[in-house]
């Protein structure tokens, strides 16, 4: 397996949910790869962003409806987070992506 290669499954390894993140910076832990750290760093956001939806989901009736609207918003984050991973891309997801960089450079 190439180099970029093994770069771009533990790119796409980062977004599995929960234990993929685990595994994705147990595994660039050592390497400091910053192709890596960037998809890490971006799933870290999706996943917390994520977080804060289930505690929104909380509030009667209105926060379901954001629940619902912004799943589905972070589920089109992940898909795009996924496919810039498999294609070898460091493009942050769209309006979130650059604030998760900022926010979370110092996680991997």
């Amino acid at each position: 397996m190439s180099n970029q290669t093994e770069k771009n499954l533990i790119g796409v390894i980062s977004y599995i949910p929960i234990v993929g993140l685990i595994v994705a910076y147990i595994l660039n832990r050592d390497k400091k790869d910053e192709f890596v750290a960037f998809h890490i760093r971006q799933s870290l956001g999706i996943h917390i962003a994520y977080l804060v939806l289930v505690v929104v989901a909380m509030l009667p009736v209105l926060g379901f409806i954001i629940y619902f609207l912004g799943g589905l918003f972070l589920l089109v984050l992940w898909l795009l987070g996924v496919i810039y991973a498999l294609q070898g891309q460091s493009k942050p997801v769209p309006i979130l992506g650059e604030k998760f960089n900022a926010w979370f450079r110092e996680v991997a």
